[in-house]
């Protein structure tokens, strides 16, 4: 098959949750989502419908993962090899529903190696 291009694969959904993240499994203030970390994939779930989806941005495993108290952001940073940055996203959760391509913001490669945490004020 020389020549042929290889096809676009696209993650239709998600089985397993590894629990290496602390504080990982995220109840969303919807009352109807949660999010967990898988690999690279912030992994989104409505336990009402089964419905999935998923926020693709990071290079490397995510390692630390929160939700501000009015559920409108999400933040998760990620772990990457010795002698790299590793990048924190903040996600539109409303725009993420619609359009997960379109609802991250990479907002620098401030860490060395890892993202230990990441917070929201209580105040937003």
């Amino acid at each position: 098959m020389s020549g042929a291009k290889p096809r676009d694969v696209e993650l239709v959904t998600a089985l397993g949750f590894g629990g290496n993240v602390s504080h990982g499994l995220l109840s969303h203030p919807n009352g109807e989502d949660i999010i967990y970390p898988l690999g690279s994939t912030v992994v989104v779930k409505n336990v009402r419908t089964g419905k999935q989806w998923f926020l693709h941005g990071h290079t490397d495993k995510v390692t630390c993962l929160t939700v501000s108290a009015d559920g409108r952001w999400l933040a998760s940073g990620q772990s990457t090899h010795i002698g790299f940055k590793a990048p924190i996203i903040l996600w539109d959760f409303a725009v993420a529903k619609q359009s997960p391509a379109e609802a991250g913001t990479k907002l620098g490669d401030f860490h060395t190696q890892k993202v230990q945490g990441v917070a929201f004020s209580p105040s937003g």
